[in-house]
This record gives C-alpha cells, sequence and structure tokens, in this order.
C-alpha cells in the first residue's frame, strides 16, 4: 500500500464522518495559536503504549499553556 498517502486511514474515517446526515463545521486552527494541543500531540506520538493521566499540567506543557492564556 506504498501509494497511499500517509494519513490515508485518518482521512478516510473524515468522509465518512462528514458523509452522515448532520451539520458539521471544520476550521482549521494554525498550530502557533493552539500550542497546547500541537505539543500534547507531539508527547503522545513520542510515548506510544501507555496512558498518563495527570493531576495538573506537566511541565513540558507549562510554556504553552501560558503562551495560550495571553490570547
Amino acid at each position: 500500500m506504498d501509494y497511499l498517502h500517509k494519513h490515508y486511514d485518518v482521512i478516510r474515517r473524515l468522509k465518512r464522518m462528514l458523509a452522515k446526515e448532520w451539520v458539521v463545521y471544520v476550521s482549521h486552527i494554525p498550530r502557533e495559536i493552539n500550542s497546547v494541543a500541537h505539543t500534547l500531540a507531539n508527547w503522545g506520538v513520542r510515548n506510544i503504549g501507555f496512558n498518563v493521566f495527570w493531576r495538573s499540567p506537566s511541565d513540558f506543557i507549562l510554556l504553552p499553556l501560558g503562551r495560550e492564556s495571553v490570547f
């Protein structure tokens, strides 16, 4: 399956969701504006295989969290 886009599965699932009988609004939020989600996603990719629950924000998320609180 080398001819498929690397995000084929995600794109296929999104297309299925968008084809349902409901109203869907999709908006793009640049990672510069949503740095907390971007940072957490990057962390998740590097730490696949286990679940983590935090009672308070981890140290690595404090800087992006502080930047977004200014907006």
